[in-house]
This record gives structure tokens, C-alpha cells and sequence, in this order.
């Protein structure tokens, strides 16, 4: 044999041979590389990998089986099945429709971020805006105010202290109190029923708003907060006052309603061209005046011509800086004390509308002292 055979013999013979670090470890060579630190190496590499991964995805089916849960508990709510359990299919098959009822609702109008067209959320801070609540005490027909919320201020002119352990019908005028007293009483007796009154209510100044309340009795705990029949608690009549938003008043229920020596005038404006749109009929004392002349009509129309632009001024600080002030005017040729505030959109942070309290300086001077 010579050289060139041995050196070919010797190629065929190794080129068999299967080095460590050719092949990763698997479970086929792993007992003969037992003994090797580099396949024990690329071994727990793999296990640690593994391990890694099985945790990733135990965390991932818990947070899916979470949200899954609320999902069902939700949609569960909105529909009535025969059967208990909905799979995770038909579950976001649900959701899914749901969500697009309500991006497609309304389809040819901007929807605020509420998912409520600008006509519903308008509707709903004027609303609130002339209403709170309040919760009494029922026993022995002594009606003890024990919780009033602080948008009071906005519709009586008064804080929540001033209320608060009072009997609400101390606040009652008093040719209404006997049909408000008879209701409550009649409510006690049929816990079902609902409370409903148009009543004059006695305001900051002493004089009379007139207001509607609608309310129901409520078992609550001691925090205040509803609890359930089988659930201990004691009875509690909660109800919610607000301004009646109508159109007109006749010239007698005007005499009824308001105070004879006050004149007051009551509006929401426009921020952009100052044209009012609401008359809060509820405080506005000018008898021989129609109410009609004033809607859809610029504010500024009825200031006195000389205070005209530091009336416009004034507006638009108020709009700019979100903040109220007050300042003299002539308003219908009247000497007026103007209060001014300006009311933000939650929904988008911007200015709704502005609020004008005109009242009379003279009646101001006779009333106050």
C-alpha cells in the first residue's frame, strides 16, 4: 500500500466521525455527550428557553381567561340564553356587533366620545345643570335632610350646609306644603309608588323658585348606599329637584312664582355669536316683556349701546379663560348688575354655552341690606 492509498483510507474513516460541536445535543447523543461541557451547555440553554416560553404563554392564558370572564359577565347582561355557557367564539362575535350598533348608530352625525350626538349631550348638561339630589329621613313624618349634592348652589342659590338637618318641608311654600306633605305621606304607606310634585321651594334670597321633585322610598346602609330586601338598612325617601325648562309662564302663575320685588332676567347664549337659546323662565321676572323677542337674538342687542363693548370684552374673557365674572350694564335701558359664567363640555373641554343673570341694581338695593 502506498502513501496515497493510506491517506485515502484514512479520509473515508473520518470523514464518518461526528464531532461535538457539529450537531446540537439532542436526546440520541446526549448519553455520549454527558461528558461533554459544551452539549451540557447548549442542554440547559434549551431548558432555560423552554421554561421561559411555558411562562409566557401560562400568563397569557390567564389574562385571556380574565378578560373573557368580564366579557361573558357583560354580554350576558345584554342577552338572555338557554344556555349558561357561550363559547369564546360567539362571545366576540357578540361584542363585535355590539360595538359596531354603536359605532353605526349614528352614522351621519359626529359622535361625541360618550357616544352621544351633540343634541343629546347638550340636552343632558342643561338638564343637570338645573337639578340635584337629595335624600331624607321618613320617620315620624319628619322629613330630615341627611345628604344633598353640591349642584344645589346652581339651582336654589344656596350651599348643601344650608339644607343639611333640616325638615324639607321647612324649604316648602306654604300653599304648597299640604300637597307635598299628603304625597310624602301616602309614600311611606306604599313604599311602591313613585313621589312626583310641582312645588315652589324657597331659594338663597328668600324668595320662591318654582321646581318639580320625583322621587321614591330606597333602603340604604349607613354609608348611604342601596343595599338589597334581604340586607339590613332602614328606609329613606330620595328624591331629585329641578328647574322646570318650559316655554312660558302666564302673567299670573309669574306673580305666583316670583318675587314681586325683584327684576331678573335669566339666559344662555351661544359662545360664538352670542344668541341666546334658553330663558330660564323659572327666575325671570319681566312681566310686560315677551319672551319672544329674545330668543335667537344676539345679547348684545339689548345692552345699552355705550356699555356694548365692555360688555363684548367681558365675554369674551369669560369664553377664553373659563371663568365668571360680574359687572354693571344697562340692560333694557335698565341699570343692571350682570353675573357671567361660562359652562365647559366634559366630552370635549370646550365652551357649551354662557349663563347671564341680569338683576335689577334698584331691587337689589331695596331687597338687600
Amino acid at each position: 500500500m502506498n502513501s496515497s492509498e493510506v491517506t485515502q483510507n484514512i479520509c473515508s474513516n473520518t470523514s464518518n466521525v461526528i464531532y461535538p460541536d457539529q450537531y446540537p445535543t439532542t436526546s440520541m447523543n446526549r448519553r455520549k455527550n454527558k461528558d461533554n461541557p459544551i452539549g451540557k451547555k447548549q442542554g440547559g440553554r434549551k431548558r432555560a428557553a423552554s421554561e421561559r416560553h411555558k411562562l409566557i404563554e401560562r400568563n397569557r392564558r390567564m389574562i385571556w381567561s380574565k378578560h373573557m370572564k368580564e366579557l361573558s359577565t357583560l354580554i350576558k347582561q345584554q342577552y338572555i340564553t338557554k344556555s349558561s355557557k357561550i363559547s369564546q367564539v360567539n362571545l366576540v362575535k357578540i361584542a363585535g356587533d355590539l360595538l359596531n350598533n354603536i359605532n353605526l348608530r349614528y352614522e351621519n352625525e359626529s359622535v361625541l366620545p360618550s357616544y352621544l350626538t351633540k343634541d343629546e349631550n347638550h340636552f343632558l348638561n342643561v338638564e343637570v345643570s338645573n337639578s340635584f339630589l337629595f335624600m331624607t329621613t321618613i320617620e315620624s313624618s319628619i322629613y330630615r335632610i341627611i345628604h344633598v349634592t353640591d349642584s344645589i348652589d346652581r339651582v336654589l342659590h344656596i350651599t348643601p350646609e344650608q339644607w343639611l338637618d333640616h325638615n324639607l318641608l321647612s324649604f316648602i311654600h306654604s300653599a304648597d306644603l299640604f300637597q307635598v306633605q299628603n304625597q310624602l305621606i301616602s309614600l311611606t304607606n306604599d313604599t311602591t309608588r313613585k313621589f312626583s310634585a310641582e312645588c315652589r321651594i324657597k331659594q338663597g334670597n328668600d324668595s320662591y323658585s318654582s321646581v318639580i321633585i320625583n322621587g321614591m322610598i330606597k333602603q340604604v346602609d349607613q354609608f348611604l348606599k342601596p343595599v338589597s330586601k334581604n340586607e339590613q338598612g332602614y328606609s329613606v325617601f330620595i328624591g331629585t329637584c329641578y328647574l322646570p325648562l318650559i316655554n312660558e309662564y302666564s302673567e299670573k302663575n309669574m306673580c305666583l312664582y316670583k318675587n314681586p320685588q325683584s327684576l331678573i332676567f335669566s339666559c344662555r347664549c351661544s359662545p360664538n355669536d352670542w344668541k341666546i337659546f334658553l330663558i330660564d323662565h323659572s327666575r325671570t321676572t319681566f312681566p310686560f316683556v315677551s319672551m319672544d323677542i329674545f330668543y335667537n337674538k344676539s345679547i348684545l342687542d339689548f345692552i345699552y349701546i355705550d356699555d356694548q363693548l365692555y360688555f363684548y370684552q367681558t365675554l369674551l374673557k369669560v369664553t377664553s379663560t373659563s371663568t365668571h365674572d360680574l359687572i354693571p350694564c344697562r340692560f333694557l335701558n335698565s341699570p343692571m348688575l350682570v353675573e357671567i359664567k361660562s359652562f365647559i363640555n366634559p366630552s370635549n373641554q370646550q365652551i357649551d354655552f354662557i349663563e347671564l343673570t341680569f338683576e335689577s341694581i334698584n331691587s337689589l338695593n331695596k331687597i338687600r341690606p
